[in-house]
């Protein structure tokens, strides 16, 4: 996605999105790694492929606090990407709807 950047989101969409969506969707009964994976795809995705999707950028934003929020204190690991990502999900959102 870094490299390729839009020419890269038809390909995510089709092929990976579907799949770190359903692990962020079940973020509860995971692993941690599957869940660090999974956060760190949308961080890039919106990042490099497409934020053009408000609604998409905003219900990540939403996903991301709701993990930040139930990540156990031993869960650093998941807890530092899921708060970053809400910071690199605010960078695409309208301030007034954040």
């Amino acid at each position: 996605m870094t490299t390729y950047k839009t020419e890269a989101a038809a390909l995510m969409d089709e092929s990976v999105k579907w799949y770190f969506a359903t692990i962020l969707q079940q973020y509860k009964n995971v692993s941690e790694r599957e869940l660090q994976d999974a956060t760190f795809f949308f961080m890039e995705y919106v990042e490099h492929c497409n934020s053009s999707d408000a609604l998409q950028v905003y219900g990540l934003c939403a996903q991301f606090v709701d993990i930040a929020m139930w990540a156990k204190p031993e869960m650093a690991d998941v807890r530092q990407n899921a708060i970053y990502g809400i910071g690199a999900m605010c960078q695409h959102i309208n301030p007034s709807q954040f």
